[in-house]
């Protein structure tokens, strides 16, 4: 999903073993979705669902990213959009039970 400034995909499991690893002891197994720079490409974070908290997160990969109020406003509403799809999957799979 293209955005002003930024881009969210969601990753394959083989890019993101390449590209998102080196930044994390431990990759989540699915739903990895990464978050880069429109001008450079460079990679600004991940946004992953998050097991503990049963929801997903973004986390950057870098400790120095300066983010504007409008990208992180994007972000925050890809991960809205995201839990809320995944809180109507569950919600339908209970019903189908």
């Amino acid at each position: 999903m293209n955005f002003k400034y930024i881009t969210i995909d969601r990753e394959t499991k083989d890019h993101a073993e390449r590209d998102v690893m080196p930044y994390f002891l431990a990759l989540p197994k699915r739903d990895i979705h990464s978050v880069r720079n429109n001008k450079s490409g460079a990679l600004l974070g991940i946004i992953f669902y998050y097991t503990v908290w049963r929801e997903f997160v973004f986390t950057q990969v870098e400790p120095n990213v300066i983010w504007s109020h409008g990208c992180l406003s994007d972000v925050r509403g890809y991960i809205e959009k995201l839990n809320d799809e995944r809180k109507a999957r569950k919600r339908s799979d209970e019903k189908a039970k």
